[in-house]
């Protein structure tokens, strides 16, 4: 008898560092998750496979093509996705979409139940010397492997290892679609080199990759984490690459496609670290491509917007290069050929924070004036202080102006590493502290308004341990994020069996420590689990009102456990302490009492101050929902043990709990 095993669910969170997400051309997501590349779909919110191959820490990733080159990858029947880990390791992988109802892009239909992977996924602590098997958290495969969703299979395999690594960790890797088999590419890393790479890609299925490196720069004492590429307007045979990093300037490097790069000027003018850099596409001006656009941010809580244009001739160039009206422009570089003058275009002062990001709005398709694509003049930032802004000149006057403001008001929100667009330009997506993603789109149609849409979550740490509830009806599990999530299908009641979508729907305890270990027990009349830290206390958490009313929606039957709750107490959510500990009770009639006894006794009340908002979901909740409105209230602490727990069991009836900690003690 065969059994057939089929994976339904990925969890996971992003690494929390600068580069680390890449929208590609074929709109899927990439994203480092711990020592693994994960792959996610937007559309459906669901993280389709992850790629195990480093082993550290996976610091960036970037799509061949990109979102910038979308144009350039019409019809390609195979994507690419460079990754570079903390090691200095950099790999090549090959993505193959076909689409399982006609045959697909790369005319690999096949049927549906060809499709089936394992369902397990192997978590590996950041020292790499423990390894855990748990499932439905995620995937291994080998060196190649396939992933069905609804409308398409994603097949993929590893390519290559660039041979030269770095010597430390891998910083930013920033590449320019010459055209649509032939890439170059640059990489920074911490050890003060940047290297140039030439890929060329097989024009058919199942040819290889030839890589060849162009040039090693040398950057000195202070490394680069900033990177942009791009082809020189009006100059087909050349390319500028910028860099920022640590010594606050901007460095224009240029060279040809098969040369050396060297270096052409500095750019001065922000005060703190260089963090991001992108070029824009080169600008039309009657008809023709003269210039082009660096937009730069920093840690000086400034954008600037820097314009590349060509200059006239060579012997004006000399003449011009020592006049005032020289100086007040900018400077001046050679390539080949031809010179270009950089000026400062703009300064855009908005965000109260570091501002980790900036990105142009990919191109759109046009067949206006004989152009293939045009890109819009709009700017994606994102910054530490919790925002993302949409940078665009006034019609009018030309000013660049804030037009869109989101972001997350929530206490537990500690800012945003990056942000993307869209290859529509109609949804941004950004990655925050916490490991978290958060994407708004533009449901707008005269005016823009954007709202919060659904995203894949998960741990962005160790996971430590997992129990199913005493029925099935979820998974939860517990972290070195110092987190606990529940996980469960969501049913729609307009959809199949088969259209069940697993997402997290809530996240009971938010803890001051390492969560360790975890049991799920059956008390009267309620859920209830007990979780172990890096603590000597054991504690007990009751599931709340408004979780049980939200599972009844996420499972499309009543919960077996609503009826027997108490009637005369009823606990509709809890608060978190201002240390991140105890979680304590919000009752359902006693919530608007005990703030107006708090207001006319004069209690201070910073401890839980701001309020949850229990909430009953219909639908998927967000980041925001489940990292404050969505916590467990906890009931008892169970004393004993004289050092931190280490794991924790119950009996069939989940009457008993066993607990034991690093001494030889157990309680």
């Amino acid at each position: 008898m065969e059994v057939g095993v089929e994976r339904v669910f990925i969890g996971a969170g992003c690494n929390r560092i600068v580069n680390n997400v890449s929208w590609g051309a074929c709109d899927l997501l990439s994203f480092g998750a711990q020592n693994a590349v994960a792959i996610f779909c937007p559309k459906t919110a669901q993280i389709l496979t992850t790629l195990p191959a480093h082993k550290a820490f996976v610091n960036c990733t970037h799509w061949l093509p990109s979102s910038k080159f979308a144009s350039k990858a019409r019809n390609l029947e195979r994507h690419y996705l460079l990754s570079g880990d903390a090691d200095g390791t950099i790999f090549l992988w090959e993505f193959s979409l076909a689409d399982r109802k006609e045959g697909g892009w790369g005319k690999q239909g096949t049927e549906e139940s060809d499709f089936s992977v394992m369902a397990t996924m192997t978590i590996f602590d950041r020292d790499n010397l423990r390894k855990t098997t748990f499932i439905f958290m995620g995937a291994t495969c080998g060196k190649e492997g396939e992933h069905a969703d609804k409308g398409f299979c994603l097949q993929w395999r590893n390519v290559l290892q660039v041979p030269e690594k770095h010597k430390k960790g891998v910083t930013c890797i920033s590449a320019v679609m010459v055209s649509q088999t032939d890439a170059i590419f640059a990489s920074s890393s911490s050890d003060g080199i940047v290297s140039v790479w030439e890929v060329i890609l097989p024009s058919s299925s199942g040819g290889e990759c030839k890589l060849s490196c162009l040039d090693t720069l040398f950057v000195g004492k202070k490394p680069m984490v900033a990177l942009s590429l791009t082809e020189l307007p009006g100059n087909s045979g050349h390319l500028a690459l910028a860099m920022g990093g640590l010594d606050n300037k901007i460095h224009i490097y240029s060279g040809e496609r098969t040369g050396k790069f060297v270096h052409a000027c500095e750019l001065k003018g922000h005060t703190d670290w260089i963090r991001s850099l992108d070029f824009s596409l080169p600008l039309y001006e009657n008809g023709e491509t003269s210039s082009l656009l660096l937009v730069s941010s920093s840690q000086d809580k400034g954008i600037r917007i820097w314009k590349m244009a060509l200059h006239e001739s060579l012997a004006n160039n000399r003449k011009e290069e020592t006049s005032l009206a020289s100086y007040i422009k900018g400077p001046i570089f050679l390539a080949g050929s031809f010179s270009y003058q950089i000026s400062l275009e703009s300064l855009l002062i908005g965000h109260e924070d570091w501002v980790y990001s900036v990105e142009w709005q990919p191109p759109k398709n046009s067949s206006v004036d004989g152009i293939e694509c045009y890109q819009p003049q709009s700017i994606l930032s994102a910054s530490m202080d919790k925002t993302m802004m949409i940078w665009q000149p006034e019609k009018t006057t030309g000013i660049w102006m804030n037009m869109v403001t989101v972001g997350e008001l929530s206490h537990c929100a500690l800012g945003f590493y990056g942000g993307h667009w869209s290859l529509s330009g109609d949804s941004i997506l950004a990655h925050g502290y916490g490991g978290s993603f958060h994407l708004w789109k533009n449901v707008g149609t005269d005016i823009d308004d954007w709202k919060p849409q659904k995203v894949p979550s998960g741990h962005f740490a160790a996971v430590s341990d997992i129990s199913w509830a005493r029925e099935g009806e979820y998974l939860l599990s517990v972290s070195h994020d110092q987190t606990s999530r529940i996980f469960s299908a969501w049913c729609d009641e307009s959809s199949s069996e088969d259209g069940k979508a697993w997402h997290e729907i809530a996240r009971p305890q938010v803890h001051g420590h390492d969560i360790n270990c975890v049991t799920l027990i059956r008390g009267k009349g309620n859920h209830r689990f007990v979780s172990g830290a890096e603590e000597k206390v054991a504690r007990v958490f009751e599931a709340p009102l408004s979780f049980l009313k939200t599972l009844s929606h996420a499972t499309s039957q009543k919960s077996s456990f609503t009826d027997d709750l108490p009637v005369d107490v009823q606990i509709l959510g809890a608060n978190m302490s201002a240390l991140g500990l105890s979680q304590k009770p919000i009752y359902v009639q006693a919530s608007s009492e005990s703030k107006e006894r708090n207001i006319n006794e004069g209690i201070d009340t910073l401890e839980t101050i701001p309020e949850a908002v229990p909430v009953v979901f219909t639908e998927p909740p967000i980041e925001e929902q489940l990292a404050w409105h969505t916590l467990w209230p906890e009931s008892h602490k169970l004393y004993g043990h004289g050092n931190e727990l280490f794991s924790v069991c119950g009996d069939h009836e989940g009457k008993l709990v066993a607990t034991s900690c690093k001494w030889a003690l157990s309680a």
